[in-house]
């Protein structure tokens, strides 16, 4: 995720946030078997989960971000060995690479010692 999409979490769950504590503030003052309090309290049952979301979206962002400055390759080399294992699987019509016949006599040359 990118420093926007931090920024973007970070202004909604703070919205959220906001609407939560004006939905209690306007709660505390109606009659609890009222349709106003309930209406607040059905309100702030909805803004809750999305201000968790975008608080976890808004951290997952930034831990991201903070990941992204360990991307240093590793184990690269100018010649690749054939590594035990891996191999070349060909596309769809393509030819299976051939294997070159060696004599007996450089088999010794054309042997890899792991």
């Amino acid at each position: 995720m990118s420093k926007t999409s931090a920024e973007f979490h970070k202004l909604s769950h703070a919205h959220h946030e906001q609407r939560i504590s004006a939905h209690k503030e306007a709660m505390d003052g109606e009659h609890k078997d009222s349709a106003r309090h309930a209406f607040h309290k059905a309100s702030i049952a909805h803004h809750e989960p999305l201000r968790d979301f975008h608080k976890a979206a808004m951290e997952k962002a930034v831990s991201d971000d903070l990941g992204k400055a360990d991307l240093t390759p590793t184990n690269i080399s100018a010649v690749t060995p054939e590594k035990p294992g891996i191999r070349a699987i060909p596309r769809y019509g393509q030819q299976l690479p051939e294997r070159p016949n060696v004599p007996e006599q450089f088999q010794h040359l054309a042997t890899v010692d792991d």
